[in-house]
């Protein structure tokens, strides 16, 4: 599920583009309802598992960063799956940065935010805020030619990149440039061997990649291992998949051996 799961108290809570949610015992209403075991988890927790059980490596400390309509991230420390003390480690959107040149000037920050010079992550580095962006630059010509809106999506903004749209290439390169921020400060603070990036960043790794190269002067860029997913959304799936035969394992030990 979206949004920030408490794996003490069965609470799920998402308030924002999904609208609020603050459900307290859901996974007790459920398993009464069905006669089943239920747990929770984060959907990007989990997809940060899935990729590390699936990567068979020697690396401990990875870093997984998802996109979407915001911005999340799963962190494996010590080959251990960080959730925090209530499930919220990883919830980056609302991490606050500079207000100076955002991706997009229109999006709804609050007055003291903006006087601050200071506004949300997910207002310069999600693709919810790129296509609003977007939308804005290209209705203002669309209207003016046809007297229609037309509403662009991923696809459409994928399409313009490779037909070397301007405002395309711009706005990609503005959200590259922050992404590859995140990534630095991501790595000098967790000390972390890999950082893998969501398939939906994929247009965005030559622009990760040049602002890395131009922060190189405070670390050497080969200690930063970034490799974009191979599955895609199945990381999520096999994530979970662990987790759950992880938490039955567990619970059938702890009543000593009794189902």
């Amino acid at each position: 599920a979206p949004g920030i799961v408490n794996p003490h108290e069965s609470k799920l809570v998402v308030d924002g583009f999904y609208g609020k949610w603050d459900l307290l015992g859901l996974g007790h209403h459920l398993a009464t309802s069905y006669g089943l075991k239920v747990f929770f988890y984060n959907d990007v927790n989990a997809a940060a598992w899935g990729e590390y059980i699936m990567a068979r490596s020697s690396r401990d400390n990875l870093v997984y960063l998802a996109g979407g309509s915001g911005l999340g991230l799963g962190i494996i420390l010590n080959g251990e799956l960080y959730l925090g003390r209530s499930g919220s480690a990883g919830e980056i959107s609302h991490l606050l940065v500079s207000s100076l040149f955002p991706l997009c000037p229109s999006d709804e920050v609050s007055l003291a935010l903006a006087e601050n010079r200071y506004i949300p992550l997910s207002s310069r580095a999600s693709f919810r805020v790129l296509l609003k962006e977007l939308n804005r630059q290209k209705q203002v010509l669309s209207e003016s030619r046809s007297g229609r809106k037309n509403v662009l999506d991923n696809q459409d903004f994928l399409n313009l990149l490779k037909m070397g749209d301007v405002e395309a290439h711009r706005l990609a390169q503005s959200m590259g440039e922050s992404l590859a921020i995140l990534i630095y400060n991501l790595v000098m603070l967790l000390d972390t061997e890999l950082i893998v990036l969501d398939r939906a960043y994929q247009p965005f790794v030559k622009h990760i990649d040049l602002t890395l190269k131009c922060l190189g002067r405070h670390f050497r860029q080969d200690e930063i291992n970034i490799s974009v997913s191979t599955l895609g959304e199945k990381a999520a799936n096999y994530g979970l998949a662990d987790l759950a035969v992880e938490k039955l394992i567990t619970r059938w030990a702890v009543q000593g051996g009794k189902s």
